[in-house]
């Protein structure tokens, strides 16, 4: 997000079942830039997708993901341990 962060207003994607990496860095890609210093991917279940979870990544697409962050020298953290300042 924009500085100065407005935590009411974060942008988010959800990973869904059956998505490849595009979708993910195509995200990354625009808030690279646009110069957001926030930018929240949801990972909620992994290997789950013949158990009919619409938000399922595989280890495969998930490595491709944190490959293409490491390649790009971003920082990853979880969520939790964002600090947003109002």
């Amino acid at each position: 997000m924009h500085e100065p962060l407005n935590r009411h207003a974060l942008g988010y994607l959800a990973f869904q079942t059956g998505w490849d990496a595009q979708p993910v860095k195509q995200r990354i890609l625009r808030g690279l830039a646009r110069s957001e210093r926030l930018i929240i991917i949801g990972f909620h279940r992994f290997n789950a997708e013949t158990e009919g979870y619409m938000d399922s990544c595989s280890d495969e697409v998930f490595r491709d993901i944190l490959e293409f962050v490491r390649d790009k020298e971003l920082k990853v953290l979880p969520l939790a341990e964002a600090v947003v300042n109002d």
